[in-house]
């Protein structure tokens, strides 16, 4: 062992005596631990000697090493003394940065030419020892990726990797981020899913980032992640040198390998692929595919929409998709081909695909602002092809048909399920067509199911147990609410065995009402009134009919006398309830010179309620003045909120009501918005319905979707509107409307906003009163199988033609034979009337222009002839409409028939008491 003089240290050791130099026992140990503790502290201090002499010859190799001239150096010294020294060189070497990043670059050219390993073990070594930066620029030159041994991925995964996931993005420089991907740009190709991981690892300002767009080392598949969009959106929305195209066909390939259900998008940057720019350079995908990627727009668009959990930007979407005639295009022929299977039930499993979902927003977003000649393809806003809308028509049929019906049929399976979308669209698709025939043309069938089992099935058994579990829902609900939970309920009690076909037919009356024909649907609707007279115990002798408050006579029947100065006046004050009104009536006419004798088989009571509704409706003296005319002669309200008007037009609602309990047409014509919101209320209203209203402002305002922007801003319109009952008066459409300008951009929102508040305005609070009156006889929730075109029909018996052999079968004869020759005469000139001349002697002698629903056979009372004599043959022909009475002279000259019975239906003259 040497001291510090390098002179031989000696032990003196005391071997004692040999009688008794031990001393006691005590003693010994005390010896034994003193020595003990001498000797511990004698080998720290020699291990202290050795770690300081250690610690100088490590001195002195520096300082000779720093002696030494580098270059002089071998490149395998170089290597290795790097690589022997490298702690030595950061602890003990008191160089300065300058000269470590002097060394560093001496090393770089002699280094990475070692046709060996262990340059790059070098690099690998001294990365995982960094803990910043400051050496990282000087360092990874040193790398030689052309040796045999080098291994690519353990090095980039194992070093640079792993370095940059210890230095965080605070501690990187742009300068160093940048000769990491040079250098990165050296060793592709190689598995780069760890460049996917960092885009959905770090932050969108990492200046990798800039490094990655600069030597394009974006990773050939990315794994979807939190980040991973967040960062392409931000390359692709703020760094200008770059390729675009490029940086959107990797942001469609996490689109496209992303699950909606579970991925979500928060990010600032991603956000932005929802606005307009990147929607429009996703569609020139359509034209131009990138390099030899082929992206399907429609895939594409569906992924986008699937993840904009906000309805507004989704709406904008399919806005802009609406306007590209090239993607609508591609769209129907997806379309068509998902539309090739003829079997039912593999349509139905079609309607989850991209191509079916895509259509189906998208035309639902046209309906609510396309007209019919949009539709029509006659504007030029019809940027979705008619064809498109008629294969989706034709899938939503098949589709939704399988499932309530045909595909699980008598199986546990809930028909309704998942179908709400789908039937929705179906339905305002039908209102469509049911006005303007744009997709059934002069097919009668198209809607109709003609399947034989489906339409032999009977409803009625099941129709008075709906009406039951009806009547028992909570009063607070509204009808469409009451009827989704009654018939979910009666299908739910099935579910536990089968559902038979009679609650699948219900569920399709209820739902998709348009499958079964209008006839049989008039059926069910006349059950029901029928059902319900029934249990009302109206048309029976029932003593307890005194006691709800109207004067009544036997059988239940309500009295009233009625003044013809005051006809509407006097009804309302003698049938104030929707109830007097569902019993039969016996009126009693007093005129100025007192009581009109007649006798009420039911004759006077429809004289009355036809009394009733032209005094009401058509009253040309504006005495009441309740009911105005579009320009086709349609009748709406007049909007008002005055109290005993409004009173008025509920009234009139129950007389309508009163003529379709008892099976009476009336010679009105509504205008169809009216109609509409009688069955819907006043929530679904589009622009062609504003069509009914005022067809000036409808056409002016599908003008002004046509017009260019220029032309929209000279017009200098705003957000505003003429009051509805004040035309001096102005109301906001938006907040501030009179400072919101109608602009290209706005003018679709501004015609909605518009026609929204034109027909609203008209519907509260006038139409919604009618609309209540109405229902006090005829619940709403039984209208819900028809539309505005059927309840026309149910009202005043449509525009069908007149069929006169059906009228000759069903006539009645008094004082004639039908073999006679002035009978034989009737029927040959009433078959040279054109039709509006066959209308107007309908209307002669039923009041109604329109032939009954279920043909002249339910015409009550029957259609009759009564000889009137051959006496006075200069006599006209009249006729009593209170019990479809013609009284024709017997002329026996077929000329002068023709000519007096024109001249009767022409005069306006009709009644005559019988």
């Amino acid at each position: 062992m040497l001291n510090f003089s390098g002179q031989t240290r000696r032990r003196v050791i005391n071997l004692g005596t040999k009688n008794g130099g031990r001393g006691t026992k005590r003693d010994i140990l005390e010896r034994a631990d003193q020595e003990r503790k001498r000797r511990a502290e004698e080998r720290q201090r020699e291990s202290a000697v050795l770690t300081l002499q250690r610690n100088i010859r490590k001195y002195r190799d520096l300082r000779r090493f720093g002696s030494v001239t580098f270059p002089q150096l071998t490149v395998r010294q170089r290597a290795g003394t790097l690589l022997v020294l490298r702690d030595r060189l950061f602890h003990f070497h008191k160089f300065d940065e300058a000269e470590f990043h002097e060394l560093l670059r001496d090393s770089r050219e002699s280094i990475s030419q070692l046709d060996c390993n262990l340059g790059n073990v070098l690099v690998l070594r001294l990365l995982g020892y960094y803990e910043d930066d400051q050496f990282l620029v000087d360092t990874l030159p040193l790398t030689n990726v052309a040796v045999m041994q080098f291994d690519a991925y353990a090095f980039v995964m194992s070093g640079i990797v792993a370095l940059l996931m210890r230095l965080g993005p605070q501690s990187l420089h742009q300068a160093s981020a940048d000769a990491v991907c040079s250098l990165l740009s050296v060793i592709k190709p190689m598995d780069d899913s760890w460049l996917a991981d960092f885009f959905d690892s770090f932050p969108t300002d990492h200046p990798l980032c800039q490094g990655v767009v600069q030597y394009g080392l974006f990773p050939k598949e990315f794994v979807p992640g939190g980040n991973t969009l967040e960062n392409l959106c931000y390359i692709a929305f703020n760094v200008q040198e770059v390729n675009k195209d490029l940086i959107v066909s990797y942001i469609l390939d996490v689109l496209l390998s992303c699950d909606p259900d579970t991925f979500q998008l928060t990010g600032e940057y991603s956000s932005k692929m929802f606005e307009t720019g990147f929607i429009e350079t996703v569609l020139q995908f359509i034209r131009m595919p990138f390099e030899k990627k082929v992206y399907k727009p429609v895939l594409v668009m569906d992924k986008i929409l699937a993840l904009v959990l906000n309805q507004d930007k989704k709406n904008k979407i399919l806005m802009i998709l609406l306007v590209s005639r090239d993607f609508n295009t591609i769209l129907y022929e997806s379309l068509k081909e998902l539309a090739l299977p003829q079997n039912d039930s593999l349509v139905y499993s079609q309607r989850v695909s991209p191509e079916f979902r895509l259509a189906r927003d998208l035309v639902q977003m046209y309906l609510q602002f396309a007209t019919d000649a949009d539709l029509l393809g006659h504007t030029k806003v019809s940027y979705i092809p008619l064809d498109l809308v008629l294969v989706l028509t034709d899938l939503l049929k098949r589709m939704i048909f399988s499932l309530m019906w045909r595909e699980t049929a008598g199986k546990n399976v809930d028909p309704l399920e998942g179908i709400e979308k789908e039937t929705s669209l179906l339905t305002q698709l039908y209102l469509r067509d049911s006005r303007a025939h744009i997709l059934s043309g002069s097919d009668s069938n198209f809607w109709c199911c003609t399947d034989e089992q489906f339409l032999q099935v009977n409803l009625y058994s099941i129709l008075t147990q709906y009406e039951e579990q009806f009547l028992d829902m909570d009063p607070m609900l509204n009808v469409y609410e009451k009827r989704d939970k009654v018939l979910n309920a009666l299908l739910s009690e099935k579910l536990r065995g089968n559902v038979s076909r009679q609650y699948r037919k219900l569920a399709i009356l209820i739902k998709t009402p348009f499958f079964i024909p209008f006839d049989q649907r008039v059926d069910y609707f006349y059950f029901l009134i029928e059902t319900d007279r029934n249990e009302m115990g109206y048309g029976m002798d029932n003593p307890l009919m005194g006691w709800l408050g109207a004067p009544t006579i036997n059988g239940g029947r309500r009295s009233a006398t009625i003044s013809r100065e005051h006809v509407l006046e006097d009804a309302m004050n003698s049938f104030s309830r929707g109830s007097d009104l569902k019993s039969k009536l016996s009126v009693t006419f007093v005129n100025q010179f007192g009581v009109e004798e007649g006798i009420d088989g039911g004759g006077v009571t429809k004289e009355f309620l036809t009394s009733v509704i032209e005094e009401g409706f058509k009253d040309e003296d504006d005495k009441y003045r309740l009911f105005t005319t579009n320009d086709q002669h349609e009748l709406y309200p007049v909007p008002t909120y005055d109290h005993e008007r409004l009173r008025a037009v509920e009234f009139l609602g129950r007389i309508v009501g009163k003529c379709l309990y008892d099976h009476i047409l009336v010679d009105l014509t509504f205008a169809d918005f009216f109609l509409k919101c009688l069955l819907t209320g006043s929530e679904h209203f589009s622009i062609d319905d504003l069509k009914s209203l005022d067809s000036s402002l409808h056409s002016s305002l599908v003008k002004l979707l046509n017009m260019p922007g220029p032309e929209i801003d000279r017009l200098e319109l705003c957000f505003e509107a003429t009051d509805m009952f004040d035309p001096h008066l102005t109301r906001d459409l938006v907040p501030n409307g009179s400072r919101v300008p109608v602009t290209r951009g706005n003018v679709l929102e501004y015609v909605w906003r518009l026609t929204q508040y034109k027909l609203r305005s008209i519907a509260k609070p006038a139409t919604m009163r009618f609309r209540e009156g109405l229902a006090g006889l005829i619940p709403h929730h039984w209208f819900a199988m028809f539309n505005t075109v059927d309840l026309e029909m149910l009202i005043s018996g449509g525009r069908r033609q007149i069929d006169l052999e059906d009228l000759q079968r069903n006539t009645e004869y008094g004082g004639y034979e039908a073999a006679d020759e002035t009978v034989r005469d009737f029927w040959a000139v009433l078959g040279e009337f054109d039709e509006p001349e066959r209308r107007k002697f309908l209307k002669f002698v039923t009041s109604v222009p329109q032939a009954p629903l279920k043909g002249f056979s339910a015409l009550e009372p029957k259609f009759g002839i009564r000889n009137s004599g051959q006496e006075d043959r200069d006599r006209l022909p009249t006729a009593s409409t209170c019990v479809n009475l013609l009284k024709l002279p017997d002329y026996r000259d077929r000329r002068h028939l023709k000519q007096k019975l024109l001249y009767s239906i022409n005069s306006g003259a009709r009644f005559d008491l019988s």
